[in-house]
């Protein structure tokens, strides 16, 4: 019979067995470290149906964190939750920009950062980390091409968006985003002055392409559809998807959908 601590290891290096613990803020940067380490135990700390700017950590959600050996975060989104201390090694991908996940871009170069902090407390596993950076990295560059291309129609009209989750796309394709509703950091809502002013943005660019947020409570956008004087196209992405995606996954679902609006 095999010793207990010889059963142990081997099971360790089976495919598919987890491997380093990695606690996230949110699933996209749990989708980053699966690109990276599909074998890592990733704990997603917020819920699948919790507002990322009301969360408050639970005890679970605690005792996740504190067993962590990697917690990766980005404070400009997360910076309001309170009791996110941890020993872990903490790597924070943007403390400075908003929903930066959303951009291939700024993925891109936060990936080598991510990927040696995995090799830090997981080298046994270094190589094929390293392996899954390169190709990872290529999948940012398909991705944003198929982004751009995708979104150059909307280049002449812009959009306005309920929730900035998608902004950092917009900006990347070159699209025009005319309003925003909702603060960047706390969800703040928006005043009659804010929908006033995109209602008159919405009536002087007639195509228009309003982005409803799948997590985000979508009123102003159904105001300013139902006051327009000529109807709006609309859809709605989802930035944060679930726990179990890639990022390239989340990526290309919300792409799909872009894709088969009627233009």
């Amino acid at each position: 019979m095999m010793p207990m601590l010889a059963l142990t290891m081997a099971l360790m290096l089976l495919p598919g067995v987890a491997r380093a613990a990695v606690a996230v803020t949110l699933p996209p940067l749990g989708g980053l470290v699966r690109m990276l380490d599909p074998h890592a135990r990733v704990t997603v700390l917020l819920p699948p149906t919790a507002d990322p700017h009301h969360f408050q950590m639970s005890p679970k959600a605690t005792e996740e964190l504190q067993g962590a050996k990697l917690f990766v975060r980005t404070s400009f989104d997360d910076g309001g939750w309170s009791g996110l201390s941890s020993k872990a090694e903490t790597l924070d991908l943007w403390p400075h920009a908003s929903h930066a996940w959303t951009s291939p871009a700024l993925v891109r170069a936060a990936l080598p950062r991510l990927a040696a902090a995995l090799e830090r407390i997981d080298p046994a596993h270094a190589a094929a980390i390293r392996t899954n950076l390169a190709k990872a990295i290529a999948e940012t560059r398909s991705i944003e091409k198929a982004w751009i291309a995708a979104l150059a129609p909307y280049r002449a009209g812009g959009v306005i968006m309920q929730h900035p989750s998608w902004q950092p796309m917009c900006e990347m394709a070159g699209v025009p985003v005319w309003a925003v509703l909702e603060s960047a950091r706390q969800g703040q809502e928006f005043g009659p002055r804010d929908l006033d002013r995109a209602l008159s943005l919405a009536a002087a660019h007639p195509d228009v392409l309003l982005i409803a947020e799948q997590r985000h409570g979508n009123q102003g956008l159904d105001w300013i559809a139902a006051h327009s004087p000529h109807p709006l196209r609309r859809i709605t992405l989802d930035a944060l998807g679930t726990d179990t995606m890639r990022w390239d996954q989340l990526m290309r679902a919300n792409l799909k959908r872009l894709q088969r609006l009627p233009r």
